[in-house]
């Protein structure tokens, strides 16, 4: 979880120091440009495309959408929400598939959990924990059943307040 949390932690750094260089200058450098899309590819955001913005403003706007997905997850939040999942690591989709969060996938070919022949939703199957523990980041930070997780994480930033489960 601290691996893939301080990974987040980089990529968002590198988006504020952008925002704050930008909102300072009025500058962003091509290999800026490259380097912010290429994070909001990962986190399924809009592209970054000059053309489309009229005002600091609305580039400011921008990023502060794009750091509201790239965002540290509460450790105990995904702790807690792992041992639920999986029952402490003992159901056997966490033993055979390292997948501690149910996390399923459509005709991917994962783990099959019915005995229907006509499956089409799968369990995911990870080489490790922490392939599970990224995607399930990943979910978090991109997916629309999530958008009012995101915003009270945004909004306990913007209050200074700590990034916690409670």
């Amino acid at each position: 979880v601290k691996y893939v949390n301080h990974g987040i932690y980089l990529q968002r750094k590198t988006i504020e120091s952008n925002r704050n260089y930008f909102g300072k200058t009025g500058i962003l450098t091509i290999a800026d440009i490259k380097t912010i899309n290429g994070i909001a590819v990962r986190y399924n955001y809009d592209e970054f495309i000059v053309e489309e913005f009229s005002t600091k403003k609305e580039v400011l706007e921008y990023f502060d959408g794009l750091l509201e997905r790239v965002d540290i997850i509460p450790e105990k939040m995904i702790i807690a929400q792992g041992i639920i999942e999986s029952g402490w690591g003992r159901s056997k989709s966490a033993r055979e598939c390292n997948n501690y969060f149910g996390l399923t996938c459509r005709n991917c070919g994962g783990y099959v959990v019915t005995s229907n022949p006509n499956a089409v939703y799968y369990l995911k199957k990870y080489e490790t924990l922490g392939d599970c523990i990224q995607d399930y980041a990943n979910i978090l930070n991109t997916k629309s059943s999530y958008i009012s997780f995101r915003k009270i994480r945004s909004d306990m930033r913007k209050n200074h307040r700590e990034l916690n489960s409670q």
